[in-house]
């Protein structure tokens, strides 16, 4: 059963964890939000960041927000993961993509739960080497896709006027800048990090201090962790950056930029081909890095600009 809307347009499905995976992708949906062939559907279940009911509340999107579990009863044509699924959120998609939502120097992403998915949008060369070498993927592996980071497209574009942004934060010109950026769920800011928030104050610098989603999922925390910070971050140097995932001044490419981040480097085109039957999730034992899905043709709805940053 295909997934196509009544009115003859493409059912997409997007389903997000945690606020910045679709921060992630932001920048190719809005050059995507204005095709009226795309019917778009937004599944989450994420319970933290201010008591959202719905993660997507957060960001002005378009289309039907979706509960993650009533998801599975639709039929969609392409169903977009940021993430590997705990469980499947579209069942009956014709077509998976796994867009991943960064490269974790953990390399946590090195999983064989990708060959779920039909097609693989890789942020870099590192990454594909990496799945070569675990021997998931070959590195020639024609699902792959190298389509950079999007959400640092706006670094090399033009769109970021550090001047002002350093303006609107009343930053002190002449001082650099140290972004705090703990990560993850058992990140620094659980063990130190207040110790340190508190040695940046003293230094000669300008601080900014932008916790994970996870610190700020209640489900995975005891500690509101960013009271704590705004009880300790009261310097006049020090901005605590709260509203990253709905307005546009808050994305990690503004505070890379303002931090004098390496730019990005390379870019690239990438499209989708269409399959003409579901594909079904199989156990770990009958995947197989080898296997190749079904599909002739391609369906060329993301060609978007995009960029990668992350070294050969």
């Amino acid at each position: 059963m295909s997934g196509m809307s009544e009115n003859g347009s493409r059912r997409l499905l997007f389903h997000a964890a945690l606020p910045h995976h679709f921060v992630f992708f932001q920048p190719v949906y809005e050059r995507l939000a204005e095709d009226p062939r795309l019917d778009w559907f937004w599944s989450a279940n994420f319970l933290g960041w201010r008591m959202k009911t719905h993660l997507f509340d957060l960001f002005p999107v378009k289309g039907k927000k979706v509960n993650s579990l009533l998801s599975t009863a639709r039929a969609y044509d392409l169903l977009l993961a940021p993430v590997y699924l705990k469980f499947d959120v579209a069942p009956r998609a014709r077509l998976r993509v796994q867009i991943f939502h960064g490269v974790a120097i953990t390399n946590c992403f090195l999983k064989t739960a990708i060959l779920d998915y039909h097609r693989f949008f890789m942020i870099g060369d590192y990454m594909v080497r990496r799945f070569a070498q675990k021997g998931i993927l070959r590195e020639d592996d024609p699902r792959i896709d190298r389509i950079g980071m999007p959400k640092l497209d706006r670094m090399v574009n033009g769109e970021i006027d550090t001047a002002a942004l350093r303006r609107e934060l009343e930053l002190d010109p002449a001082l650099p800048v140290v972004l705090y950026a703990p990560s993850g769920t058992h990140s620094s800011i659980t063990t130190n990090g207040l110790e340190l928030i508190g040695r940046l104050q003293q230094m000669p610098i300008n601080v900014l201090i932008k916790l994970h989603d996870k610190s700020l999922d209640f489900r995975r925390n005891v500690n509101d962790w960013l009271s704590e910070v705004k009880k300790r971050a009261a310097g006049a140097r020090v901005r605590v950056l709260e509203a990253s995932t709905s307005s546009p001044t808050w994305r990690w490419p503004t505070c890379s930029s303002l931090t004098s981040a390496p730019p990005p480097t390379s870019s690239c085109c990438a499209t989708v081909p269409s399959s003409s039957s579901p594909r079904r999730r199989r156990s770990k034992s009958t995947r197989s890095a080898g296997t190749r899905r079904s599909g002739a043709t391609r369906w060329a709805w993301w060609r978007t600009r995009s960029t990668s940053w992350w070294p050969p």
